[in-house]
């Protein structure tokens, strides 16, 4: 939730208490696959220091560009 300020205007209890709940939320929630991304370029940084090229992570495996048709997909 968005914080708006307007001159003689404050948050309402049910906002406040909307905002508490989300930063408290927010504070308990550990990810594990946030640790595991962390984890994952701490090892990539390490990996780079020492002159190790990493493999790529996206590889282009088959470039083909529209639709086969029903003769070439038959063997004709």
């Amino acid at each position: 939730m968005k914080k708006v300020l307007q001159p003689g205007r404050g948050l309402s209890a049910v906002q406040r208490r909307q905002l508490e709940l989300m930063a408290i939320v927010r504070a308990n929630t550990v990810s594990p696959l946030r640790a595991e991304v962390d984890e994952t370029l701490r090892h990539m940084a390490e990996l780079k220091e020492q002159g190790v090229k990493h493999e790529p992570l996206n590889k282009l495996i088959e470039s083909k560009t529209g639709t086969i048709s029903v003769a070439e997909w038959m063997g004709f």
